[in-house]
């Protein structure tokens, strides 16, 4: 659950920032500030992502499934793919 709700924060950062909100925005580096200053809904798509992985992770522990392997897939899912799309 504290895995979920970190990962619904951080997905909620993305969306904040895709809105044109700026706290924070120093802590990911001026590069990444400036090469992304004109794509920033980008992040709107991404965070959503992410706050629909940290949540799939809770619901199939909801519903008692118990395939490990699944849940431990839905839960990395998000940060390769995304990671390896806004690179």
């Amino acid at each position: 659950m504290v895995a979920a709700l970190a990962g619904v924060a951080h997905g909620l950062f993305s969306l904040y920032w895709a809105a044109g909100g700026t706290w924070l925005v120093s802590t990911l580096g001026e590069r990444i500030v400036s090469e992304f200053a004109d794509r920033r809904w980008l992040l709107a798509p991404v965070g959503l992502v992410k706050i629909g992985f940290a949540v799939a992770t809770v619901v199939l522990a909801r519903v008692g499934c118990t395939e490990r392997r699944l849940t431990r897939l839905v839960s990395w899912l998000g940060l390769p793919y995304w990671s390896a799309a806004v690179a």
